[in-house]
């Protein structure tokens, strides 16, 4: 015999009578609607058992054909098994529970397969407990064959949990420090600087807020610094624009990581549903005595009555000092400097892109003359010109190579910027209210700048592009951006996929050479000076 289950024979020699073939035997066929009981040890789905028995060859175990298949089912018994009987202890342990139903069935001599089946309280077949076959069982005449077969019930596996509790503690303010009193002129520098210690050893932002409805400029920080104790130091310069008294508060929030980007621990915990302020603050006065230089009612960088050349809403008021720079001459290209001076501003030429040269500059017009990449010493300044960018520089970029531009971008890996040529005579207007299109150099109109070899070396697609971009040329398909602006921190990005330096030189057919280089390029400059994108 063999079994696809665990099959215990119980031999005996209870005779037994023999019934023909044409009639049923007692107690054997289909049945259903059973008083069923429950299992009660294993708190399963199983309230009884259906038997079936096969007709099959005893010789090589296949069906008889014809053969009729009986079926019963039976209540789950009262007692549990082995229940002290000894003829079971070989197969349980005599103290072991066992839930089981029983079916005698006086059957013709032969073979069958057995099988038994757990049912649920509406007799259908268990999903907790398997059925169980036991393959060709000999009964023999005048004797009862047992058949014990096994059915096994899933039990639910268990989870684990592992709960760590760790402790976060908000950051200190240790010092506020005035760099010489917090008493000064008006436009006069105030410098500031706060420490702060984090005793966990998280990284610290700082936030500066001026409280007051006196004009300032400011606050721009001026240096962060890592101390050997473990605090952090951040200095910033705010200039009052007049007398009185200004207050300001700064705080210091510590920072966790979330999917590789920092987040306050404030807002992670509000995000678990845990929230609780994790921030140091402090709010203090400085004054400013009614002396000094007086403000001119002139408008630097869209706000009234500033210090000239001053800092201005955490950035340097030098709109009009237009630093120029070749990426492949690693410094400013002469041809470069007439459009600057005919949007009336000051060139400087530029030669290693360092943080003092930024610092002192408004606008950084670089051109990029290369098709085949990016200048080496750009690419190593790249996170020195974003962070001029953030604290408030215009950067404008025409570039011939655009192929992965996003990566000289600040804040434009998410772009996707393309060089192609299917398109590169065709620039329409898309956005004819700054002063790229009418401004010193003069108007451009939706045909001004086609018939360039090329006009434009590819192209950014707009969908990509931020939702606050200002998308002001296009090919003849008006997702295919040719320039644009976006803002980034305090500053903004124009970018452009204009050969602006093939013009520039001289080169390429008239029209469209002088739009290039007489109405568009001091347009541009302009449009820098004027802040170009910042909101």
């Amino acid at each position: 015999m063999t079994s696809q289950a665990l099959t215990a024979l119980l031999g005996s020699t209870l005779a037994a009578g023999c019934v023909a073939n044409d009639a049923p035997p007692p107690d054997v066929g289909t049945s259903s609607g059973l008083a069923l009981s429950l299992d009660i040890v294993g708190d399963t789905d199983v309230a009884g058992m259906r038997f079936e028995l096969r007709p099959v060859s005893c010789d090589d175990g296949a069906p008889i054909p014809d053969a009729a298949l009986l079926v019963i089912e039976k209540d789950l018994e009262d007692i549990l098994l082995p229940g002290g009987i000894p003829e079971f202890e070989g197969t349980f342990d005599p103290n072991s529970d066992h839930v089981f139903a029983d079916a005698f069935l006086v059957v013709e001599a032969g073979c069958y397969d057995v099988t038994t089946t757990p049912l649920n309280a509406d007799g259908e077949p268990s999903v907790d407990c398997n059925p169980a076959v036991a393959r060709a069982v000999q009964v023999v005449e005048d004797n009862t064959t047992e058949v014990l077969l096994i059915n096994q019930c899933d039990a639910a596996d268990p989870g684990a949990i592992d709960i760590g509790g760790a402790l976060n503690h908000a950051p200190e303010l240790v010092n506020v420090e005035f760099a010489e009193s917090k008493f000064g002129e008006r436009c006069a520098v105030q410098s500031i600087c706060a420490t702060v210690i984090d005793v966990d050893n998280d990284p610290v932002e700082f936030v500066w807020t001026p409280l007051t409805e006196l004009p300032f400029a400011g606050p721009r920080v001026v240096s962060e610094t890592q101390n050997e104790d473990g605090s952090v130091t951040q200095c910033v310069e705010i200039i009052p624009q007049a007398a009185g008294r200004f207050e300001v508060r700064v705080e210091a929030y510590d920072l966790f990581t979330l999917a590789g980007e920092p987040i306050r621990v404030e807002d992670f915990l509000a995000g678990t549903g845990n929230p609780a302020d994790s921030h140091a603050e402090l709010t203090f006065p400085f004054y400013a005595a009614d002396q000094g230089p007086v403000p001119e009612d002139e408008i630097c960088d869209g706000i009234d009555n500033d210090c000239d050349f001053e800092i201005d809403e955490g950035r340097v008021c030098l709109g009009d000092v237009v630093g120029f720079y070749d990426m492949s001459l690693g410094e400013g290209n002469p041809t470069q400097e007439p459009g600057i001076v005919a949007a009336g501003g000051q060139p400087v030429n530029i030669t290693a892109l360092s943080a003092d040269e930024l610092a002192a500059i408004g606008v950084l017009l670089v051109q990029n003359p290369s098709n085949g990449g990016f200048g080496g010493e750009y690419l190593s300044q790249v996170p020195a010109i974003q962070e001029a960018v953030s604290n408030g520089l215009v950067l404008i970029i025409h570039d011939r190579f655009v192929t992965e531009a996003e990566s000289v971008l600040p804040g434009g890996a998410a772009f996707n910027i393309l060089r192609d040529f299917a398109d590169d005579s065709n620039i329409d207007i898309l956005d004819d209210s700054t002063l790229v299109t009418d401004g010193p150099g003069g108007v451009l109109d939706d045909t001004s700048l086609d018939g360039g070899t090329s006009s434009s070396h590819g192209f950014a697609v707009a969908g990509t592009l931020p939702g606050d971009s200002v998308n002001i040329m296009s090919r003849t398909n008006q997702s295919e951006i040719v320039s644009m602006c976006y803002g980034y921190g305090q500053g903004a990005v124009y970018y452009s996929t204009i050969p602006l330096d093939f013009y520039l030189a001289g080169a390429g057919p008239n029209p469209p050479r002088d739009n290039f280089a007489q109405v568009y390029a001091p347009n541009v400059v302009a449009y820098g000076i004027a802040g170009a994108c910042i909101q």
